[in-house]
This record gives structure tokens, sequence and C-alpha cells, in this order.
């Protein structure tokens, strides 16, 4: 549908309603004034319906206006924010059909009370202003959004790389790259080849470049290691075998001028992870896992290796199985990277699943909390000098009496001045303790934590990075709140 033409008729259709309710009308009273059925000026004021000129004539009567009035695009005072909303470049890129909406009744729900709405919606475009909200961010919050609540599981995709191991004979794990490269290059027509870098030393940050046409090509950075390369594989059997056609060109992305790019991407990349992990022998592994009674470290890198050797192509795709196959559906996914030397870590990626969770990702600069298992295995990484992979384990307790089982694999990156670690948070409730043999393993150290340093209530913490600003400024207000409680009561008294 031209979302043009469906801005025009919810925008005539709200100012249909806005001024026959001016004119004190109900729908009833206006159909028998126009001649239009009750129902027919339902469908216009909720924008289905656009009327030919001879209708406009009589409800433009009706109204007591001209024609003029009616049909001009440009809104009312009370409208103007709306029809700033309507105009927005935003909705020809999001997809409303994608999550279950639709633009007209969105609109309606703002007209309904659009004092209160408008003041929500300029408060929002003022939030999104501050903090530099660029569309390509908010497509990518839109993205992880639609993927929360899907519950990160797709069983479609699911079917499809199943079927596609099984008909390429590709049961055994772990994959190879070059098992890949030639059903991409036999059944697909791709053309591989190594990005000269020399040639293009602007490219020599990038991972992968696609090029369409008749002649697939595809560019690899030469120096990629086998699990990147089998993964980058497998992200392009995805596009290829689910038939997408809207994607980006380059990995890492430089542009991506759409939600439906950003989308699709994810979905062919959920599918590669579906064929490197393939559902039910991860599914049988962690259930395994899960039923032990200790808690292991090692075994979960020995899982990991089985399959891959990046811990966030494995942990990741935990989260796709861990709802659907064990009923842990409260989780969170964490990405931090850190630059050794510089005492700052960038959360960069995270999944919420069920409800956002702690810790997440602030807008300002505070520092993370260094309690956090994620963090330490890092500061481990630098501490120690080693290239291997460290694992850890520790139940997080936060102030607001929230607790999560967390996990984490960290490891030196292709570059070897930069540590990551990935992380997945479960919430530590009695869901979770009846699904987890080691959930009486006494050796998992339970840790208090903070989201920040700076609201962090633990005064006599060792390794803060910055004074606990916000946690002092919600002790002056409880004072202040404590004292003004007092004063009432005295006064009464």
């Amino acid at each position: 549908m031209d979302i043009k033409e469906e801005r025009i008729r919810i925008l005539f259709g709200l100012k249909v309603r806005q001024f026959r309710i001016e004119k004190g009308l109900s729908q009833n009273e206006l159909s028998r004034l126009c001649g239009l059925s009750v129902s027919y000026l339902n469908e216009i004021e909720k924008g289905k319906k656009y009327p030919k000129a001879n209708k406009m004539i009589q409800l433009a009567g009706a109204l007591d206006m001209t024609f003029e009035q009616l049909v001009t695009l440009k809104t009312t005072k009370e409208l103007g924010l709306v029809g700033e909303v309507l105009n927005a470049p935003i909705w020809e890129e999001l997809p409303l059909e994608t999550f279950g909406l639709e633009l007209g009744r969105i609109v309606e729900l703002v007209a309904m009370a659009p004092n209160r709405a408008n003041a929500f919606i300029s408060t929002l475009i003022d939030i999104l202003r501050r903090h530099s909200v660029t569309r390509a961010e908010f497509n990518m919050i839109a993205v992880r959004s639609y993927l929360e609540l899907q519950g990160n599981y797709f069983e479609d995709i699911e079917v499809k790389a199943a079927e596609f191991l099984e008909v390429h004979a590709l049961q055994d794990v772990p994959l190879y790259p070059e098992q890949l490269e030639n059903i991409l290059s036999e059944k697909f027509h791709y053309l591989v080849s190594p990005i000269d870098t020399i040639e293009y030393p602007e490219l020599s940050a990038l991972r992968s470049v696609y090029i369409p046409g008749t002649q697939r090509r595809l560019f690899l950075q030469p120096k990629l290691e086998n699990h990147q390369r089998t993964f980058i594989f497998g992200r392009e059997l995805g596009f290829a075998s689910l038939n997408i056609a809207k994607r980006p060109f380059t990995f890492s992305w430089i542009k991506v001028t759409s939600f439906e790019e950003m989308l699709n991407n994810a979905l062919a990349s959920y599918f590669s992870g579906a064929l490197i992990l393939p559902e039910k022998k991860l599914a049988a592994d962690i259930a395994g896992f899960l039923g032990r009674e200790r808690w292991d470290s090692n075994l979960l890198v020995e899982t990991m290796k089985k399959y891959t050797l990046s811990p966030e192509t494995f942990l990741y795709r935990l989260t796709n199985l861990l709802p659907k196959h064990f009923g842990i559906d409260s989780l969170f996914f964490l990405r931090f990277n850190k630059e050794k030397g510089v005492d700052r870590f960038k959360m960069d990626k995270e999944l919420h699943l069920a409800r956002l969770h702690n810790p997440h990702s602030k807008a300002s600069e505070d520092h993370f909390c260094r309690r956090w298992i994620s963090l330490s295995v890092i500061k481990e990484i630098e501490r120690t000098g080693t290239s291997d992979y460290v694992a850890d384990a520790q139940v997080s307790i936060y102030p607001n009496g929230n607790r999560y089982f967390v996990f984490t694999i960290a490891k030196v990156t292709e570059n070897p001045d930069v540590v990551s670690s990935y992380s997945i948070g479960l919430a530590w409730d009695k869901g979770l303790l009846a699904r987890i043999g080691f959930s009486r393993d006494r050796n998992i150290r339970q840790v208090y934590v903070g989201e920040s340093c700076e609201s962090c209530p633990i005064l006599d913490c060792k390794v803060r990075k910055a004074p606990p600003l916000h946690a002092m400024k919600r002790r002056e207000i409880e004072q202040i709140e404590g004292g003004l409680a007092r004063l009432a009561e005295d006064s009464a008294g």
C-alpha cells in the first residue's frame, strides 16, 4: 500500500472527526445531515475510506465549512504534531505490519487524546534529539525489539536450515568453510575472492563485500579465521535460501538504509547460526549440561568448540533455544568490547527476552559496574596476557533484589588490541532453579553488583571508577521526603 495515500486518508479522517466534535455532533447526527451512513463515516474517520468529491461536498456542507477547508492537506493547530508524525520518514522504512500494527490505528489512538499524546510525542522526539539517536540506530532498536517479541526463535528458519543440512549431507559438526563455499559456488553461482587490501586499502576494515549480479561476487578479508568464514558463508546461504534480495552489501555495515535490510540481515544470520549449531544436536548437549550438579566453565568452552570457535555465535545461539526447549525465557545477551590500556568498556550488542533486565545499555557516560563477570573476565585476559578463552560465572545480585545467573566467555579478537566478552544472564528465580542441576552448587559466587558506579549504593566498593553520585542524590531525596513527612505530621498535630 502506498504510504502517502494512507497518510492522506488518515489525516482527512482525523480532520473530519475533529470538525464533527467541534460542532458537537455525534456520528449519527452527522449521518443525518450529510446523507452518508454511520458505518461509512466511521470508516472515513479511521482512515479506511477516502470519499469521492460529491460525498466530500455533502460532508463539507453538513459541517458548515467550504470544500477547500475540508480537503486541504494543511493541519489544524490541534493536529499539527500528529501531521508531523504522519509525515515522518520513519514510516516508510519501518514496516508496521511486521509488528502487527497499522499506522491508522496508531494515529487513531493519538487522536483520542491529542493534547496528552502531543506532549508525549514531543517528549519522545526531544529525547531522541538530545541523545542523537540516528535513523540507523532507531532501526536497530526496532529490529532488536522485533526479535525480542518473537522470543528470538523462528521455527520456519530452523526447518529450512535442518532441511539444508540434510539435503547437502552436512550432519557432522563442526562445519568447515570449504563445505559451505562449495555450495555457494555450485548451487548459487557465487565467485568468492579475497579483498585486495593493497589495491583497496580503504576496505581493509571490512570482513566481507557482496556485489550482486548474474555472477554474484563475495570478497572476503584474507585474514579471517575459519569460524568467521564459516559464519559469513552461512549467512550468504541464508540470503540465498530465504530468497532475500534487500540486504546490506558489506560486513561490518557501512550503510544500511532501512529497517527491512537490518531485519533481513538478522534473519540470514539466524540461518547461519542454525547451520553451524543444529537445533536438535545443540538442544541435547544443553540438556546434558544443565542437568549437571556442578557448574563447569571448562565444559562450557568444550561444548562451544564442538561446534564453533566463536563465543558470540555459540552463546547467541543459546538465546534461540533456551526459551523454546527449556522454558528459560527470562534472559539477556550482552557483548562488551575493551581496548587494551583504555579503562572504558563498550556494550555494543544486547538482547532482552521476557522483559528489560539488569544490566542494559545507557545513553549516559556512566561507568559500568566493575563487579560484573562480563568485565572481570576481560580484565583477567589483560592481566595474564593469555590468548586462550576465559570463561566464568556468578550470581549477580542487584540493589532492587533482581538476581541473575551470568556466564560469560571472553577472548582477544582478531584485533590484538581489543578484548571482547559475550555473556548470557538468566533470571535466578524458582523457575530457573527447578530447571538446572547446578542451582545448589555452592562454588558459584554470589556477588552484589550495581548498574553503574555512579548509581551504585555500595559505598565501600574497592573497584569503583567513579563516585556514587546518583545514589547520593537518591539518599538526599529520601532524606528530604522524610523531613517533609515529619513536617506534615507535626503541622497536623
